[in-house]
Formats: C-alpha cells, structure tokens, sequence
C-alpha cells in the first residue's frame, strides 16, 4: 500500500486541520500536520509527498485539475476534494528558499473560523483555525478570500453532481451527457 503514517487513521482525518510547510532546524524541508485539538506532527517529507501518501490512503487521484472544480492548467490552485467534509484549499504558507521546496500548504476549508488582513513578517494575512490555532500566510487578503470561494463552490459542485447521481440520472439506460462549463465551471445533465 505504500507508506502510512500513525496519524493516517480515520478517528484522526476528522481532526486534520491542515498540513503546513516548514524547514526544520535540521535543515530538512518538512510538513507539519496540525490537528484541532492543538496537537502538531512533524513528517519528514515534503508537503506534496504527504499531501499524495494521504490521497492514495483514501483512494483518490490528488491532481484534481480535470474535475468538474478543476482549474485546468493552474493545478496549484485547484482544491483537493478528500470527502464532501474534508476540502483542502491549496495556499501560499511560505517563501520557499530554493527553487522545487514549496511554499504551498493546504487548509481544510471546513475548519477554518474566520481570516483576516495582517501584514507581520512577510506574512499579509491570518487563518484562524479550530482548536484557537492561527496560521498565518503570505498570500494577501484578497487572494486568499477567492481561494476559499472557489472551494466552496467546488463543495457545492460536488453535491450537485452526488445528488444528480443519487437520483439516477446518470445510471439510467438513457444516454446522458455531462457538460461542464470553462468559464463558469456550472454542470449540465443533458
């Protein structure tokens, strides 16, 4: 199956708040899992590694850009639907201090509070996350704000296509087409 890390277990995904890039003491480039109830686990893989290793632990393609969410060739900002409760939204956590480190982490969207604007440190705004966690980012306010709209709407494009499949739509002996508008991303079964 691949590696499995101890935190890799469903009564802890509930808790995944999200997974941080970081450069250690050690000089390594790792990823910091933080959970909500404040606890925080060190991996000594990149972000993109462990980001893949959970994906295939629970089944699914971590290059989600050709869904019905997808962003198409910007791949970094396409939200990562885990479950319908589990979205991880791709952000800008750091600078990274080399070519290929990464500076990209991912939030789950459903356990993020509220943000704000907060210019500290090369840093322009803060996550508050459940557990009174705060992440900060160097993305800007409004940027981050879209990206957390986008993955709503991805949430919500998912339900619709999940409702449409409850209800037999695409599994009747009909011939059904699925089309999916570029520019407004808006699904259609036809």
């Amino acid at each position: 199956m691949g590696v499995v890390y101890p935190w890799m277990r469903e009564s802890l995904l509930s808790h995944l708040n999200c997974l941080v890039p970081v450069y250690h003491l050690d000089g390594g480039n790792y990823t910091e899992i933080w959970f909500d109830d404040g606890r925080k686990e060190l991996e000594r893989n990149r972000t993109v590694t462990v980001l893949r290793r959970l994906a295939r632990f629970l089944g699914i393609n971590p290059r989600q850009n050709d869904t019905p969410w997808g962003r198409g060739g910007n791949r970094r900002a396409t939200p990562i639907i885990l479950f319908p409760e589990l979205i991880l939204v791709p952000l800008l956590l750091r600078r990274p201090r080399y070519r290929d480190q990464g500076g990209t982490g991912y939030v789950v969207l459903q356990k993020i509070i509220d943000w704000e604007a907060a210019e500290m440190d090369g840093y322009h705004s803060v996550i508050f996350l459940e557990g009174n966690q705060k992440l900060y980012s160097v993305q800007g306010y409004e940027s981050l704000s879209q990206r957390l709209i986008e993955a709503r709407k991805a949430g919500w494009k998912l339900q619709k296509l999940e409702k449409a499949l409850n209800q037999g739509l695409l599994v009747s002996r009909q011939v059904m087409t699925i089309q999916v508008d570029k520019t407004t991303g808006e699904i259609t079964f036809r």
